[in-house]
C-alpha cells in the first residue's frame, strides 16, 4: 500500500504531464520544426523533440513560416 508521501509524489508527477502535455500542444521544436513529445527520463518528465531527443529549444506554433504567411494576408 502507498504511502501519504508516494502518493503525493505521483500526484505532483501527474500534475506536471498534464502540465508538459498541455505546452507541447502549442509548442513545436525551434530546431526541425518537429512536434514535441513528454517523455519519461530519470525519474521525471522531459520535454523534448519527438523526432530527435538532443535537439534543444522550443518555439510557438504561430512561428513556422506557413503561419508567418497567413498572418501577413
Amino acid at each position: 500500500m502507498a504511502t501519504p508521501a508516494e502518493i503525493q509524489h505521483q500526484a505532483e508527477l501527474n500534475a506536471r504531464h498534464t502540465e508538459l502535455t498541455a505546452f507541447a500542444d502549442k509548442r513545436l521544436c525551434a530546431q526541425c520544426d518537429g512536434p514535441l513529445v513528454v517523455r519519461w527520463v530519470k525519474g521525471d518528465y522531459k520535454l523534448t523533440c519527438g523526432p530527435n531527443h538532443d535537439h534543444i529549444g522550443t518555439k510557438s506554433c504561430w512561428d513556422t513560416p506557413a503561419q508567418i504567411e497567413r498572418r501577413t494576408r
